[in-house]
């Protein structure tokens, strides 16, 4: 085997080591026939591509990341972190933090009798966390892959807008956060959307001022934290 070859076994080792394990079921929502789940394939991961370009966010590149993630056994199906902190203990000591990352990531559909009518991706912020200052080593991002997650973007066909699938991908959403033990969700929409604040604000987030940054110095021990363009709001969900 090359040592190419070797490399990315070993990445794919580690990535399956790190990732929850598989089993969170369909939640319904109630008076509807939609349901919530987990993307189930390749097939549905490829419909993101619609989903990310509704919200602005990378389009075609998202969801070839998001199908490349899930054919190398990196993206979460479920984040059950009670059982696979030994597990990502073993990834971190062996430098996959990318491999961590990824079995952070869920991507989540909103599925009614025609099929996916919606989606939402959330995960660590690799942006973010690839901008840590540098004398900070890796243990500041192993402390932001476990400890944040973003909501990349939440989006549902026009033809299925108010039938509750936003707000029901978001609700589930907030209840994986949470079972992971992370400390925050949180993301960021342009401030003239109005419509927006009032979305994330029922969905019982925390909406703070335009062109404000958020504060994550007691998650990494320093002062750092995401900085907003001046024409963003941030939202926040905290835990602990």
């Amino acid at each position: 085997m090359s040592k190419g070859n070797r490399n990315r076994a070993k990445r794919a080792a580690a990535a399956q080591a790190a990732r929850p394990q598989p089993g969170t079921p369909a939640l319904a929502v109630p008076g509807s026939s939609v349901r919530i789940r987990h993307a189930a394939d390749v097939e549905e991961l490829a419909q993101f591509e619609r989903w990310a370009s509704m919200a602005d966010a990378g389009g075609p590149v998202t969801a070839r990341r998001l199908i490349e993630a899930h054919n190398q056994g990196f993206l979460a199906t479920s984040l059950d972190f009670r059982t696979c902190g030994a597990a990502d203990e073993r990834a971190y000591r062996a430098g996959q933090l990318e491999a961590m990352n990824w079995a952070h990531t869920f991507a989540l559909v909103a599925v009614d009798d025609s099929g996916p009518i919606g989606g939402l991706l959330a995960g660590p912020s690799e942006y973010f966390l690839s901008r840590m200052p540098p004398q900070a080593g890796p243990e500041p991002i192993m402390k932001g892959i476990l400890r944040t997650s973003k909501l990349h973007f939440v989006s549902v066909d026009d033809a299925h807008r108010r039938s509750g699938a936003g707000s029901a991908l978001v609700a589930a959403a907030l209840s994986i956060v949470k079972g992971s033990q992370a400390d925050v969700f949180y993301g960021q929409y342009e401030a003239d959307d109005h419509g927006l604040e009032r979305f994330y604000r029922k969905a019982g987030f925390t909406v703070h001022p335009t062109g404000t940054g958020l504060d994550f110095s007691s998650i990494f021990g320093f002062n750092y934290g995401p900085a907003p363009m001046p024409t963003e709001r941030f939202f926040t969900k905290k835990f602990y």
